[in-house]
């Protein structure tokens, strides 16, 4: 087999990688990562809520610090422009790493036909976040599990098997998830032949491993204070996937649970335990759809070669799996060419984030208590150094102040008792909401002081808001 043909699967994961990133990005959360990254280079690891005045002392349980820190490192070097290479290299290596877990159980033909078959799955969800370490992670844990994993005969250690708990507690530095990583493998461990001594331990381990992070337990605090999140404030990615926007993800699950029911001989404890547990939290959350096709890409893989081995042609197999590929794609490639985009322009779009807007409040200095948009905190703790209303890290507050939030939306009088200490609001007009505070803020208390396509600024009729 030529070179060529081999290095097929990584000219894919490149160049897919390249289209998910180079393209204009809506995304609020990336400025808080960017201004708790600042701090923690200048100052040190953010512990309180510093962005926040009103919750000051709140604590932090949980950073994405060693996420934070290279990418601001990388913002200082290149601009918004090293936040996307950072993402380009994070999103190949994930595709990589799915393909080199789908080959542990398939041919190059069967893999490569479950990397077309997974990369819209993952393309909703390709932006500058620290869960893009997840993805490549979960390839880790799934490569392992299906490569070296729980496979040994006795309870002796080998070098190999060391890669796994320093993988995770690498990854706990970066984003939470690497729990789920630790769940993968515990399923997958179900069916092993493995001696117990063994697999309590590596397990043991990989737990252990999710502590060793600045913040300690923090990390398992953040996770269950994630869980009330949605009882508290709806959040798009903590809300089910519907077929008409994610119709990849119900390509991969349909695909995955055809193969498998096709070969129910084959079925192992662990695969079914697998598919059902990741499978029903794509289901349920957006934010969790990319889990499945990590998970289990192998197991894919095997019903895959199981076919051709039986006589499918493999480059028929191929050839239905790309055409999935294309029939759930959101854009022709044509269209995916044209929205290119690099830098500011890509992650900090003017039609949602305002330079004028930061340039006015720089000039008037305002430094009285303000209150902005949601959407709009991580932007200004960003590019203010802080001391905004709320911003989009839902950790940050108590859950109480986002209920009050959520309440004064629709109480005039609630509103003014929440805002009866600010004297400046910056409201988001491109992403207006309930909680966005447009509308609100109106004569003869309030007047406005600037305004674009994408902010506009009001100030309460005090005479000291206004640098004279």
């Amino acid at each position: 087999m030529t070179r060529a043909v081999r290095a097929i699967p990584f000219v894919i994961a490149l160049t897919a990688a390249a289209f998910f990133t180079f393209r204009a990005t809506y995304d609020p959360d990336l400025f808080y990562h960017l201004a708790h990254g600042e701090h923690d280079v200048r100052v040190g690891l953010v512990r309180t809520n510093l962005f926040n005045p009103v919750f000051a002392a709140y604590p932090q349980a949980y950073t994405t610090w060693a996420f934070d820190v290279v990418q601001v490192t990388l913002e200082r070097s290149l601009g918004l422009l090293g936040v996307q290479l950072f993402q380009w290299g994070l999103l190949t290596a994930a595709f990589v790493m799915l393909y080199a877990a789908a080959r542990t159980k398939g041919s190059r033909a069967a893999a490569l036909t479950v990397l077309l078959l997974a990369l819209f799955v993952i393309e909703p969800r390709a932006m500058p976040r620290p869960y893009l370490v997840s993805f490549v992670g979960f390839a880790l844990c799934s490569w392992y599990l299906n490569r070296q994993g729980f496979s040994i005969a006795d309870s002796r250690w080998k070098l190999a098997d060391w890669l796994l708990p320093i993988a995770i507690g690498v990854w706990s530095n970066f984003h939470a998830e690497s729990v789920f990583g630790v769940a993968l493998v515990f399923i997958g461990g179900i069916s092993r032949r493995a001696s117990w001594p063994f697999m309590v331990k590596a397990l043991a381990l990989c737990a252990l491993a999710t502590l060793a992070t600045p913040y300690g337990w923090g990390l398992w605090r953040y996770l269950y204070e994630n869980v009330s999140v949605p009882s508290v404030l709806r959040i798009a990615e903590l809300e089910p996937p519907a077929l008409a926007s994610y119709p990849a993800f119900f390509a991969f699950l349909a695909v995955l649970v055809l193969a498998m029911a096709s070969l129910p001989k084959r079925l192992k404890a662990s695969e079914a335990a697998i598919v059902l547990v990741f499978g029903a939290l794509g289901l349920r959350y957006i934010r969790f759809t990319p889990m499945i096709v990590f998970a289990a890409a192998p197991i894919l893989a095997g019903r895959l070669q199981a076919w051709i081995d039986r006589g499918w042609d493999r480059r028929a197999v191929l050839a239905t799996g790309a055409a999935v590929m294309v029939v759930t794609a959101p854009a022709s490639p044509r269209r995916m060419i044209a929205a290119w985009r690099a830098g500011d322009a890509a992650l900090a779009p003017p039609e949602y984030f305002s330079e004028n807007a930061i340039d006015f409040i720089r000039a008037n200095g305002i430094t009285a208590p303000l209150f902005n948009s949601l959407n709009l905190g991580g932007f200004l703790d960003w590019k203010l150094g802080g001391q905004t209303f709320v911003d989009s890290r839902l950790q940050a507050v108590p859950p109480e102040f986002l209920v009050a939030l959520t309440d004064a939306a629709s109480d005039p009088q609630k509103w003014d008792v929440l805002v009866k200490d600010v004297n400046w609001a910056v409201v988001s007009l491109a992403k207006p909401n309930d909680i966005s505070g447009v509308g609100k803020f109106n004569a003869p208390e309030w007047f406005p002081v600037f305004q674009d396509r994408a902010i506009e600024i009001f100030a309460r009729r005090n005479p000291a808001t206004l640098k004279r």
